[in-house]
């Protein structure tokens, strides 16, 4: 059965109702369809779980998973772990959207060559409508050990600026890891209670322990700045 499941998204969702049918809609609208999506509830206190629920018995790919406490994005991550049967990670946050072939031409490039992580451009779209393409220098081969150090040395280099959200390595966002290479090297979410950006030092034992990383220099990944979203709030004056 794991085998037949090539990608398991994961989905940590809390008071997103204004969002998550969005976000669900472009995840359920796949090229790529031998995916499963594990919805994590965060314990909502808004109809968060009720529209979960109303897509899942509509998709038999979509799981639904509900934390006994409130405990944010990284720790819901990290405990349907158990749970993942895809070959490939990937993460979305509950009131983004990513291109109906996202997870088809990551799943395409990852395989090609066995790469531990692959890693795609992204959109931020701002409150006041504004967009960004947050992107990677390209003149860089790909898979190469160099490209792995060059990503390493410029995702530690973002700490030392004001605009850690255009570094595109910086999120889990835009990205599929091999699962088998997050297990057995423990790589592990952090709660963001305990730590200023759960995303960076996720992505920092990552790309440390990676042998092989590929790039790919098209958008697919839609982040959406919402007011008040725990997942949007970057702490980067606290590391």
């Amino acid at each position: 059965m794991k085998d037949k499941i090539a990608i398991s998204v994961i989905i940590p969702i809390y008071n997103a109702s204004k969002f998550i049918k969005n976000t669900l809609d472009s995840v359920c609208a796949q090229t790529l369809t031998n995916i499963e999506i594990i919805c994590v509830n965060d314990c909502s206190t808004d109809n968060s779980l009720e529209i979960l629920n109303n897509y899942a018995e509509k998709d038999s790919r979509i799981h639904v998973y509900s934390n006994q406490i409130n405990s944010g994005c990284a720790i819901s991550r990290k405990n349907v772990f158990p749970h993942v049967k895809g070959k490939y990670i990937a993460f979305v946050d509950h009131d983004d959207m990513i291109d109906k072939d996202y997870l088809f031409k990551l799943y395409e490039k990852i395989k090609k060559d066995d790469y531990d992580i692959v890693c795609s451009n992204v959109k931020f779209h701002a409150l006041n409508g504004k967009t960004e393409i947050c992107d990677f220098p390209t003149i860089y081969n790909d898979g190469s050990v160099d490209m792995l150090k060059v990503m390493t040395k410029y995702l530690i280099s973002v700490i030392k600026t004001d605009k850690l959200h255009r570094v595109m390595l910086y999120g889990v966002w835009a990205k599929i890891y091999k699962t088998e290479f997050i297990i057995e090297k423990q790589i592990t979410p952090i709660s963001e209670r305990e730590v200023s950006s759960e995303d960076f030092l996720f992505n920092l034992q990552a790309f440390l322990k990676a042998k092989k990383v590929a790039y790919i220099p098209d958008i697919f990944y839609y982040y959406n700045y919402v007011h008040g979203s725990m997942s949007k709030q970057y702490k980067h004056r606290s590391f």
